[in-house]
């Protein structure tokens, strides 16, 4: 994989992790591109991570993902 290849994936990933991250577990694999439910470890497969954005919208539009919140974020630490 070339160094463009690699810095594209990881733009890839960490424009979906702004937007999906506090619910969202992502990745990128050698089958492709997946996104992981926090909340019930449901998960979304596409080819892109635009593909995997829309999938990822879809999926929380129709039932969106309970975020956990951390102990330490709720005491005020």
């Amino acid at each position: 994989m070339t160094a463009t290849a690699v810095a594209d994936r990881q733009a890839g990933l960490n424009w979906l992790d702004s937007q999906w991250g506090e619910a969202y577990d992502l990745a990128v694999t050698a089958a492709g591109w997946v996104a992981k439910r926090l909340d019930n470890g449901n998960a979304l497969m596409a080819d892109s991570a635009g593909k995997l954005h829309t999938l990822i919208a879809a999926d929380h539009g129709e039932s969106p993902v309970r975020c956990v919140i951390s102990a330490s974020v709720e005491d005020g630490r």
